[in-house]
């Protein structure tokens, strides 16, 4: 598959228990003005098969981690876009009956 990474700082990580690992990906039209969006892309350690692909709501993926107490990711992204200029964000993933419930971000 490819996975387009326009930035040298994009990650690679493992998942807490290591049966996973996972990548961000750019949006397609990668700096030009595009409503594409970036994802993060799942993997299974053994098969290399994705199992999961997250779109993200900006245009690069660039970073994430798996934070094992918490069962919780961390996504860092992204636009530099012309017309709108850079800017960041930070998303949180979490499932509510898989992810700690006594802390961490939960909805309130």
């Amino acid at each position: 598959d490819d996975l387009p990474a326009s930035y040298g700082e994009t990650t690679v990580a493992y998942s807490p228990n290591g049966s996973k690992f996972f990548t961000g990906c750019d949006g397609e039209d990668v700096g030009k003005i595009s409503s594409s969006t970036g994802s993060l892309h799942v993997f299974d350690s053994q098969t290399l098969e994705r199992v999961a692909k997250i779109s993200s709501s900006e245009q690069n993926v660039v970073c994430a981690t798996w934070h094992q107490r918490l069962n919780q990711l961390f996504v860092g992204s992204g636009t530099n876009d012309r017309k709108l200029g850079s800017r960041g964000k930070v998303s949180l993933l979490y499932d509510t009956n898989l992810s700690a419930v006594d802390r961490g971000a939960i909805l309130a």
